[in-house]
C-alpha cells in the first residue's frame, strides 16, 4: 500500500484521499489518518474502490460502533445499512402527511440526518451501486464555515438559543410505530415527537463551533415567538446556502464518500430522473450534540472526558 495523501477540494469543506485500498483491513495508523482527515475536512472522497456491502460495513466500522439511531432501534431495525434508490423515494413520498411546519422544500432538501433523535449518527459512508448516465451528484455544506462567517454579535446570541427538532411527516407511519407494543409507542412519543438541541454545537474533537439547525427537522427556536423563529431560521438557512460553504461530488464507479454529520448538511438533487440511481449508506458512532456551555464545562474537567469514537 502506498502513502496516503489528502488533497483539499475547497478551502472550507471536502478532500480527496488517495493511496489506500479500502477493500483491505486498515492498520490503526492508517485508520487514524482517515479519521483525522474527516475531522479536518468534514467530507472525504475515495475513488477506484471496488467494494461490496460487507467491505463497506467493515470500513465504516473504523469510525465507530455500527449502532442504529433510536427511531429505528425502537422498531427492531439494528442494521445501519440503508439502500437508497428511486423506489424508496417513491414509497416515502406516498406516505407523507401534512405537518405543522416544514421548510424542507423551501430550502432544497438540505438536512442533517435524524436530528429529531437524542443522538445522531456521527459518521456516514455512501457508495454508489447503480449510477445514472447523467446527474445524481451529492452536495455537502460546511455548517462550521457558515458559523464562522457570521458576525461575533450574531454568533454570541445564537449560542444562547435552543431549537426544537421534530420527526419528519410520515415517519411514524413508514416505520409502523403504531403496530409496536405500548412501551415502544410511549418511548417514541416521549423521545422523538419533539427534541431540543442547541442552535450552536461544538465538535468534540476539533472544538469548532457549528450551526446545528436544518430545514428538514428543525421546526422552531425555543426561546422565540413563532414569527421571530421562522424569520431567524430562514435567515440562517439562506446564509448557509452559499457556494463558499459547499462541495459537490459527481459520482463515478468505485467512489465512496464519508462525511461528518456533526459538521455538515447534505442534499441530493433529482437531476438524474427518470434514470435509476442506487447508493448504499451506512453509519457509525452515535453522538449527542454538545452545546458551547457543555463543551467548556467538559474541558474544565478533563477527568470526565470520554474518548471520542
Amino acid at each position: 500500500m502506498g502513502e496516503i495523501t489528502v488533497t483539499p477540494l475547497t478551502t472550507t469543506i471536502g478532500a480527496r484521499v488517495d493511496g489506500v485500498d479500502l477493500t483491505q483491513p486498515l492498520d490503526e495508523a492508517d485508520a487514524q489518518q482517515l479519521r483525522d482527515a474527516l475531522t479536518e475536512h468534514a467530507v472525504i472522497t475515495f475513488s477506484g474502490q471496488q467494494m461490496d456491502r460487507e467491505q463497506q460495513r467493515a470500513f465504516t466500522g473504523i469510525f465507530g460502533e455500527l449502532r442504529n439511531i433510536l427511531s429505528h432501534r425502537l422498531v427492531g431495525n439494528h442494521d445501519t445499512m440503508v439502500v437508497l434508490d428511486n423506489r424508496l423515494w417513491q414509497t416515502a413520498a406516498s406516505a407523507q402527511l401534512p405537518s405543522r411546519a416544514n421548510f424542507s422544500d423551501e430550502f432544497k432538501g438540505w438536512h442533517t440526518d435524524s436530528t429529531y433523535c437524542p443522538e445522531i449518527a456521527w459518521v456516514t459512508t455512501l457508495r454508489g451501486e447503480l449510477l445514472p448516465p447523467v446527474g445524481g451528484g451529492t452536495n455537502w455544506m460546511s455548517m462550521a464555515a457558515a458559523f464562522d462567517a457570521l458576525s461575533p454579535a450574531m454568533q454570541g446570541w445564537l449560542e444562547t438559543l435552543t431549537a426544537v427538532h421534530a420527526s419528519p411527516r410520515g415517519q411514524r407511519e413508514v416505520l409502523r410505530v403504531d403496530e409496536q407494543p405500548e412501551d415502544v409507542r410511549e418511548e417514541w412519543d416521549r423521545e422523538l415527537t419533539a427534541r431540543t438541541h442547541p442552535v450552536v454545537i461544538v465538535h468534540p474533537i476539533s472544538g469548532r463551533k457549528v450551526l446545528f439547525v436544518n430545514a428538514a427537522y428543525t421546526i422552531k427556536i425555543q426561546e422565540l415567538s413563532s414569527a421571530e423563529s421562522a424569520n431567524l431560521l430562514r435567515f440562517l438557512w439562506g446564509h448557509c446556502d452559499h457556494p463558499d460553504f459547499i462541495v459537490r461530488h459527481r459520482w463515478s464507479e468505485g467512489d465512496i464518500v464519508v462525511w461528518d454529520q456533526l459538521q455538515t448538511m447534505h442534499m441530493a438533487p433529482s437531476d438524474y430522473l427518470p434514470h435509476e440511481r442506487r447508493v448504499v449508506r451506512m453509519t457509525a458512532g452515535l453522538v449527542k450534540p454538545m452545546s458551547v456551555a457543555e463543551y467548556e464545562a467538559q474541558q474544565r474537567q478533563p477527568e470526565k472526558l470520554v474518548a471520542a469514537r
